[in-house]
């Protein structure tokens, strides 16, 4: 079996078999979750049972062959409970693909990732919705002439870190990160700063919206960016994107200058 999953990982991930190791993970290799949709439909039809969601939950080689058997042979009835949760079969994680496209209305081009929500974090998403709780607010004011500096500062930023691309998606009972690749959408005002402030902060962050907007808010004279968000300690980093609030502040300022 651990030879028929490394050439099942191989042709998936377009990786010598001789480059996958027992401590590898699938995604650490370049699979994302639509790779992870391939290799489990691989797998069923080589005679693998393999579901999507074991490959979230146990990407490293080692545990994903722990969990891996051969369906040749072997057709038992599904139970009703196994039918009803998402992600346990191909059909379901194409399911959870197309809400995750529809709720936060983009195309498939534009997804980049999906991650299953921790307990935490789907508790923590409820209180955004019903509440507005874990919702912070960040101000930068631009100098003089520096308005396009500074955008391009923040879209650099927001490109270089997925969690700052990252929206949480409900499917049934189940919530879901979707990292995607669009484009940073600013909203631009003529208004007071602190105005601005509350009126922003009062409008809460749902299903599929982004949970970081930039705005650039004009007062009088001065003018700042806008940075509501939710707290960025909620939301999963991938392992090549392991950035927090503070180093988040360091690439801003180590980028182009504000």
């Amino acid at each position: 079996m651990e030879d028929r999953l490394k050439a099942l990982w191989s042709e998936t991930l377009d990786r010598a078999e001789t480059d996958i190791q027992s401590d590898s993970d699938f995604f650490d290799m370049g699979g994302d979750s639509l790779d992870a949709i391939k290799l489990a439909g691989l797998a069923n039809k080589s005679g693998v049972e393999l579901h999507a969601q074991t490959i979230f939950s146990s990407p490293m080689f080692s545990d994903m062959l722990q969990q891996t058997k051969s369906s040749k042979g072997r057709n038992p009835p599904a139970s009703e409970e196994t039918r009803s949760q998402p992600g346990l079969n191909l059909k379901a994680s194409l399911d959870v693909i197309n809400i995750c496209l529809g709720q936060c209305a983009i195309s498939n081009y534009l997804l980049e990732d999906i991650y299953p929500c921790t307990p935490f974090q789907r508790e923590t998403m409820r209180d955004v919705q019903e509440q507005g709780t874990w919702m912070f607010q960040s101000v930068f004011e631009i100098g003089p002439g520096a308005v396009k500096r500074a955008k391009n500062s923040f879209e650099l930023l927001r490109q270089r870190n997925a969690s700052l691309r990252t929206r949480i998606v409900q499917y049934g009972s189940d919530l879901y990160q979707v990292v995607t690749k669009d484009k940073l959408e600013w909203n631009e005002t003529h208004e007071d700063l602190e105005l601005f402030k509350v009126r922003d902060i009062s409008n809460r962050m749902c299903y599929g919206d982004a949970l970081c907007r930039f705005a650039i808010v004009h007062d009088g004279e001065s003018k700042y960016i806008v940075w509501t968000k939710v707290a960025q300690d909620y939301i999963k980093p991938s392992a090549a994107d392991p950035s927090t609030g503070p180093s988040y502040l360091r690439q801003i300022h180590q980028g182009p200058c504000l």
